[in-house]
């Protein structure tokens, strides 16, 4: 019944909640090519994105590499971020696990300070949202403990284990995006980068609401 009522939300969106947005955005090494697509639909919205990484300049995995996609510096390094809630999400970006493996995500899995920051805008109230096994970072932040959420399980589950060891209640893979409260987690990002950016707008209109007491 959750998931139902998480697909019905998806269905409207409300444009000014979509505008004037912070949006922080967390590049993992070897970062997806689905990556461009949500990054897309922010700028489309005039959202202002920050990129942020563990190191300064980030790399594309081997595929999004073959797709045109090349390094980058990031605006600023995680660890000299002194703010979280200056943003209004905080959003970890794609990664191939299918191409990287058990590897995926693992230099924000095991950056303290990522994971401070992740922990500290869940605190915050600001909504913070991952895609396939990006899961694993917020299982790893301790955000998740009684949340529903999709995500790539991984081969042999090993980021379905770390979920659950996290305490996450999990809905399943390739499916819709799920929001619970803050919490906005995805998978098939090129098939469903529409629905994913509308599960952003309506967490935020949420967070937004429940941060003014209403």
């Amino acid at each position: 019944m959750k998931v139902s009522v998480v697909v019905l939300t998806l269905l409207f969106v409300s444009t000014i909640v979509a505008e004037n947005v912070k949006a922080l955005v967390i590049l993992p090494k070897y970062f997806g090519l689905n990556t461009h697509l949500i990054r897309e639909m922010m700028d489309s919205y005039g959202w202002e994105v920050t990129l942020t990484a563990v190191d300064s300049t980030v790399q594309p995995c081997n595929y999004s590499s073959s797709q045109g996609s090349n390094s980058y510096p990031v605006d600023i390094k995680i660890s000299d971020i002194t703010d979280v809630t200056v943003y209004d999400c905080v959003v970890v970006a794609s990664s191939s696990w299918l191409v990287v493996g058990s590897t995926a995500y693992m230099d924000l899995k095991n950056s303290p300070e990522c994971l401070e920051l992740i922990h500290n805008a869940n605190e915050a109230g600001l909504v913070v949202s991952a895609t396939c096994a990006g899961m694993r970072v917020l299982a790893a932040a301790d955000v998740i403990n009684g949340k529903h959420v999709t995500g790539k399980a991984g081969n042999g589950n090993i980021f379905l284990n770390e979920v659950l060891a996290a305490g996450g209640i999990y809905d399943g893979q390739n499916i819709l995006p799920v929001v619970d409260g803050n919490i906005v987690t995805s998978t098939r990002g090129q098939f469903y980068n529409e629905q994913i950016f509308n599960a952003l707008v309506n967490a935020l209109e949420n967070s937004r609401n429940l941060r003014k007491g209403k």
